[in-house]
C-alpha cells in the first residue's frame, strides 16, 4: 500500500485557428499565456490480486475543488513491465466568445449570457503498456495512453441589435458532444529517502501528457424580433488538444 501528496500546476489548451464567417467554439478553450491551476493531488496505490495493482490519484484545485480524477487498473506479466487500463476525468471552461463577436462585427451592441464560461466534464478512456524500473532506493514508472476522450454538448446564446435601432435577434448555439482520439504518458519518480520499519518515507515528481484531437460542431438558431428563425449546422476545425501536470511531493509506502 502506497499515499502520497503533491502540490503542482496544470495546464491545458487548444490551438487557436484563424477566425472564419463563424465562430470555432474550440478556439475559446484554455488560454497558452498561463498555468490554469495551482494543484494539490492525493494518489494511492495498492496490491489488487497477486500480479494486479491498482493506481489512482485525485487532483484538486488551490480552492480544493476537484479538477481531475485518474484511476488505472495495471497487470505485470514482469516485475518491470506490464499493460493497464484506466480512465481520467478532467474539466476544461470554454469562453463565451464575446472577443470573437466583438472583433467580427463591431458595430453591433451584444447582450451576453451571465456567465462568463462553460465548464465541461470530459472522460478519457485508455490503455497502453507500464514500464516499471527499481534502483535501489530510486523508483521509476511510466505508462503510455491511448484511447478516446469522451466530451460532452453544451449550449449558450447572446442577443444582439443594431445601433439607434431597437430590433434584437436571439442567437443560440447547441454545440454536439462528441469523441476524440488521444494519446500521452504518465511518469512517476520517487526516491526512498528513510524507513520505519517496512514503512518508507520518500521524496516524489511527477507529470502526467494527455494530447487529443479536438473538433466542436454545432448547431445555430438565430430568432429575430418578428418571430423569424433560421437554422445552421457548422462544422468546427480539427486541432491539437494539450494537458499538461506536474508535481511534487511525498509519499509514504507500508
Amino acid at each position: 500500500m502506497e499515499v502520497s501528496f503533491s502540490i503542482g500546476i496544470a495546464d491545458y489548451n487548444a490551438d487557436s485557428l484563424s477566425n472564419k464567417n463563424h465562430i470555432d467554439w474550440a478556439n475559446y478553450i484554455g488560454d497558452e499565456n498561463y498555468a490554469e491551476a495551482i494543484t494539490v493531488k492525493w494518489g494511492a496505490r495498492f496490491d489488487l490480486y497477486q500480479n494486479w495493482k491498482v493506481d489512482m490519484a485525485l487532483t484538486m484545485q488551490d480552492d480544493f475543488l476537484p479538477l481531475n480524477l485518474k484511476l488505472s487498473v495495471q497487470y505485470f506479466l514482469l516485475k518491470w513491465l506490464g499493460v493497464h487500463g484506466g480512465f481520467k476525468n478532467f474539466h476544461t471552461d470554454v469562453d463565451n466568445g464575446k472577443q470573437y463577436f466583438r472583433i467580427t462585427q463591431p458595430d453591433l451592441i451584444y447582450y451576453f449570457s451571465d456567465y462568463e464560461y462553460t465548464t465541461l466534464n470530459n472522460v478519457s478512456y485508455y490503455a497502453g503498456p507500464v514500464f516499471n524500473l527499481a534502483f535501489g532506493p530510486v523508483l521509476w514508472r511510466t505508462t503510455i495512453n491511448a484511447g478516446f476522450t469522451r466530451r460532452p454538448g453544451f449550449d449558450d446564446h447572446f442577443e444582439y441589435k443594431l445601433r439607434d435601432n431597437n430590433k434584437q435577434v436571439r442567437v443560440d448555439f447547441s454545440a454536439d458532444p462528441g469523441f476524440d482520439f488521444m494519446w500521452g504518458a504518465n511518469s512517476l519518480l520517487q526516491l526512498d529517502c528513510c524507513s520505519f520499519g517496512k514503512t518508507k518515507l520518500g521524496l516524489q515528481v511527477r507529470t502526467d501528457f494527455h494530447f487529443s484531437d479536438l473538433k466542436i460542431d454545432y448547431r445555430q438558431r438565430e430568432l429575430d424580433w418578428l418571430g423569424n428563425t433560421a437554422e445552421q449546422e457548422v462544422k468546427g476545425d480539427t486541432r491539437e488538444f494539450s494537458w499538461v501536470e506536474a508535481d511534487v511531493g511525498v509519499f509514504l509506502r507500508f
